[in-house]
């Protein structure tokens, strides 16, 4: 399959799955564990009012988190319906001046202007579908400002968890 026609399935099916996204987050332990593990070393190497580019942000969970850090978040996913959750999150949370939402996925930000941002974050394996990160990589360097730094969160191929949820019928 083509990586824009894989790309956009992966985007139809977490569409679908926007409804429940959160609420499959909250009753599973080691999912909040490992994002506040994630969360908590972004931390360490971020200065205070960073301007962060999420990619893959989904719901919005982490860009609500680091927004009401101080922190300016422009987060991005490709999937629609997690855009549409996260914009109604962001109102909610009346954080819509520390967040722009943007339907974009990560092989299009060339569309971003360069130096843009002092962190690029990427949580919880979006990247995965991407068979080789090269030149996405190139793409983050170009949109950080001098000294930026850069966190992407990479998940196995085998994920216990996930094994353990289809066992359950999930």
């Amino acid at each position: 399959m083509e990586i824009e026609a894989q790309i956009h399935s992966v985007a139809d099916a977490f569409s679908r799955q926007s409804s429940v996204f959160e609420k499959t987050e909250e009753d599973n332990v080691i999912l909040k564990w490992m994002r506040n593990r994630v969360r908590n070393h972004v931390l360490k190497f971020m200065n205070p009012g960073s301007h962060i580019l999420e990619m893959n942000a989904g719901t919005g969970l982490d860009a609500i988190f680091f927004a009401s850090k101080g922190h300016t978040v422009h987060a991005t996913d490709i999937a629609e319906g997690m855009i549409n959750v996260m914009q109604t999150k962001t109102r909610n949370s009346r954080l819509e001046e520390q967040i722009k939402v943007e339907q974009l996925s990560f092989t299009e930000l060339y569309r971003l202007p360069p130096h843009s941002y002092d962190y690029v974050f990427s949580n919880f394996g979006g990247l995965n579908c991407v068979p080789d990160l090269e030149p996405l990589i190139s793409e983050i360097q170009r949109l950080l400002k001098p000294g930026g730094i850069a966190t992407l969160v990479i998940m196995p191929n085998v994920c216990p968890w996930e094994i353990l949820s289809i066992l359950k019928g999930n």
